[in-house]
């Protein structure tokens, strides 16, 4: 998922990096005869090993530091207050099966975890909750999520360029933040307003 992808995300983001996790939904507001609403906590992340294919190009902070893989256990045991019951993660759901093996793989001790921030959040997440399989999601299984509306908006040449600025500038914000922030802020900077 690209970065502009993530935006959308991004702008329902529940911060849960400094104190209580916001609530997607106000029990007291929802009909006595309807059931209970899904409160749904949104966490907004980056490639950790970034591949380079999104259009905002950057070379992420290196995560697999001793100081960088302790924030992100008591990330994920913080995390874990919430008590999900489902961790959704950036994978299409065909693959379930491959990641759920890894999941009990690395459970067991018999895989490392890789850098990925499906592995370093989601995995850490879905065993401080106690689950014992996870979830995934991606954009290309939203009906009408495909890339029609971006050939139309590149091929108009005044929104292209005013396209690619955004593209540059957003690029150039992140290896800025990322060269100079540690984990901990560029996590905050992700899931803040």
């Amino acid at each position: 998922m690209s970065v502009l992808q993530y935006a959308a995300a991004l702008l329902a983001c529940l911060s849960c990096l400094a104190g209580e996790p916001a609530r997607a939904h106000d029990k007291a507001d929802a009909p006595q005869h309807a059931p209970p609403a899904a409160e749904v906590m949104f966490l907004g992340l980056w490639h950790f090993d970034n591949p380079g294919l999104d259009a905002v190009k950057f070379k992420p902070i290196d995560i697999t530091g001793p100081a960088e893989q302790t924030y992100l256990e008591g990330l994920a045991q913080r995390l874990a207050r919430f008590k999900p019951t489902r961790v959704l993660l950036e994978f299409q759901p065909k693959d379930e099966a491959r990641f759920n093996a890894r999941y009990a793989d690395w459970q067991a001790g018999k895989v490392p975890l890789g850098v990925n921030e499906i592995y370093q959040i989601g995995f850490r997440l879905a065993k401080a909750a106690g689950l014992q399989s996870l979830h995934g999601f991606d954009v290309r299984e939203v009906p009408g999520a495909d890339d029609k509306g971006w050939q139309v908006l590149l091929a108009d040449p005044v929104h292209a360029k005013a396209f690619g600025a955004l593209v540059a500038e957003a690029s150039e914000t992140l290896k800025r933040a990322h060269s100079t922030q540690d984990l901990r802020a560029l996590l905050r900077r992700n899931n803040s307003e």
